[in-house]
């Protein structure tokens, strides 16, 4: 399934066999620091949501 956060930030899964794989594509836009902080720290969340699930 495809996960659109923001115009910036698109997460996807692919599933294998033995094997899920979560794909983050993630645009920073070079000129709007503000955006740049958003766009890192729902990084940051799916990242320890994903790490806190395989505990």
């Amino acid at each position: 399934n495809i996960k659109r956060h923001n115009k910036y930030l698109l997460e996807f899964h692919i599933i294998l066999k033995h094997l899920k794989l979560a794909v983050l594509i993630v645009y920073l836009p070079p000129n709007n620091e503000n955006q740049i902080e958003i766009i890192n720290q729902q990084v940051e969340e799916i990242y320890f949501s994903r790490a806190a699930n395989f505990e």
